[in-house]
């Protein structure tokens, strides 16, 4: 197993072909891509990876269905196929989601008017399984009852409905992890991968190559490389200009719109997702409700963010407005669900002002070329949806190096670390066998959902090692040193908040109790050395919900 090192370029190297700056689900996506074609790769993240954007969404993969209402069959095609990719990408991390519209009149919502929407849909589903992206073909979408929707849904006013929509779409549940996955494989294909690395300016050499200097967060140390081709994937971080002058134009009309997603304690207990009609006739759209590990996930309210992003939010206030909101769309109590977490998140959109901000969210990528004096070398990476990604990652790829044949395709030997080739169900079954009596069932398919088919060398190596005795369980203490000695030596980790919010208890809700962080805790302070005070500070700024028991 090749570790994840931290391995910031320097001049001393060769020069790259390509640097990605940014760690979120874009300059993943590309260091993967450029990995996997033999091209020579760095990518280094300011922060740490996935610590923004591409974390706070409500982690779910579009099949495209909402298209169909403007006939943008292009982009319903390309949807099903990003969706279909996402599956058999992260078999273990992306699952099929139910979704529920419910239905009324007689307009394009209507039973009607979806019942040949789903005849359109269906039919070029069948295109895309035919690519050999045929994962979870059976889910197929059908129209409920009425009666069927209260049986769902019983806290739902169905008065007036006609029945309700219902199809999948995915459901990334650890968008985290896939975002390590993609760049452990990359880093295994000999990309340079760094957090914590800020890149600060970018000068051109000569005709072919460009020079940029990179600030190592740990150390205050300053990194030189060289490198023939740049693709910025910084996320709301668009308009940072290292160095290069004027922002190009397509940039300087753009703006930020801010969203906020709550994590609450389970609304419905159904294992769907439902779309409610805000009360609040000056809200456009639609809340989305939907499960996530045993909570839910509800969202989105969208505000403008204004042209760059804010170092500190204080999302609290829209956080309360937007559970009070749902909860008088969906009342099943009397009282609202308890706030868990929030997500705060930015996409781009126009700088029109006369349009409220869901209205003014960008709906295409842009690839937008940030050199006056000589194109195609330095590419900003303007992404939008999570779902599109992979999609948008190779399109900036074919720009950026128009001579190379490059392909998108996997295969069974270049998958992201940890996914398994097949049904995942299949490989947690027989690593349980191959554990029986050493960890619990319920505890190997824990760690399954969150290393996948790397967990037998983690328990080998980092857990079990000093228990040779096979008749021995592992406690949950071992479990947790163990895994924590894992995240730090083969992922990066160098915080007890990266540990627990983006690699062990990714999503933002951990709660553990007292004994369990300091744990957690004290193993992190062995291993890299910290002091008392260190100790407690890390302890006092990781975020985690501790439990007394």
């Amino acid at each position: 197993m090749v570790p994840m090192k931290r391995n910031i370029p320097n001049s001393n190297d060769e020069p790259l072909d390509l640097l990605v700056v940014g760690g979120g689900i874009h300059g993943a996506a590309m260091a993967y891509y450029g990995a996997l074609n033999t091209l020579k790769v760095g990518l280094v993240e300011k922060d740490d990876f996935c610590a923004h954007t591409s974390a706070n969404s409500q982690k779910v993969i579009h099949g495209g269905l909402r298209y169909l209402q403007s006939l943008d069959i292009k982009r319903v095609l390309e949807s099903i196929r990003e969706r279909q990719r996402f599956y058999a990408l992260f078999p273990h991390l992306v699952q099929p989601m139910g979704c529920v519209l419910p239905l009324s009149g007689w307009a394009t919502k209507s039973r009607e008017a979806m019942g040949i929407a789903f005849i359109i849909y269906r039919f070029l589903q069948k295109l895309i399984y035919r690519e050999g992206l045929a994962a979870h073909q059976d889910k197929q979408p059908v129209l409920l009852s009425v009666d069927k929707l209260k049986a769902m849904f019983p806290g739902l006013a169905t008065e007036k409905l006609r029945g309700a929509a219902y199809w999948y779409d995915g459901l990334c549940v650890e968008p985290e992890r896939a975002i390590i996955a993609l760049l452990k494989r990359a880093a295994s294909l000999e990309a340079s991968i760094a957090n914590y690395a800020e890149l600060t300016s970018i000068k051109r050499i000569d005709a072919s190559t460009l020079s940029v200097v990179i600030k190592d967060r740990l150390t205050g140390c300053e990194h030189t490389c060289r490198t023939r081709k740049i693709a910025l994937c910084t996320g709301p971080w668009l308009k940072d200009t290292f160095g290069l002058g004027a922002i190009p134009e397509e940039l300087e009309k753009l703006r930020l719109i801010s969203g906020v997603n709550i994590i609450t304690e389970k609304l419905t207990d159904a294992p769907a997702s439902i779309a409610l009609k805000p009360k609040n006739r000056e809200r456009p759209g639609f809340f989305f409700v939907l499960p996530w590990k045993n909570c839910s996930i509800s969202g989105t309210i969208w505000e403008n963010g204004g042209s760059i992003p804010r170092e500190r939010v204080d999302a609290s206030e829209t956080a309360q407005q937007l559970n009070s909101e749902v909860h008088d769309s969906y009342i099943q109590s009397k009282q609202k669900p308890a706030i868990l977490h929030t997500h705060f998140g930015y996409v781009p959109g126009t700088a029109d002002t006369r349009k409220k901000p869901a209205e003014c969210i960008l709906p295409h990528y842009l690839l937008v070329d940030r050199e006056r004096e000589k194109s195609g070398d330095i590419l900003q990476v303007v992404g939008v949806k999570f779902t599109t990604a992979f999609d948008v990652s190779y399109k900036a790829l074919v720009k950026l190096f128009p001579q190379h044949q490059l392909t998108n395709v996997h295969s069974a030997h270049n998958l992201p670390i940890g996914s398994p080739v097949d049904d995942e169900s299949r490989h947690l079954s027989e690593i349980q066998e191959q554990y029986l009596g050493r960890l619990p069932a319920d505890k190997i398919s824990t760690l399954f959902s969150i290393v996948g088919t790397e967990l037998p060398w983690v328990l080998d190596t980092y857990i079990l090692q000093e228990k040779p005795d096979k008749e021995s369980i592992a406690t949950n203490e071992e479990i947790l040193r163990g895994m924590t000695g894992f995240f730090i030596c083969e992922e990066m980790v160098v915080s007890l908040e990266d540990l627990i919010q983006r690699r062990f208890f990714a999503g933002g809700v951990s709660s553990l109790q007292n004994d369990e962080l300091q744990t957690i805790a004290e193993e992190m302070a062995s291993i890299l050395k910290w002091t008392p005070e260190q100790l407690q500070s890390e302890i006092e700024s990781s975020g985690a919900v501790m439990v007394t028991v």
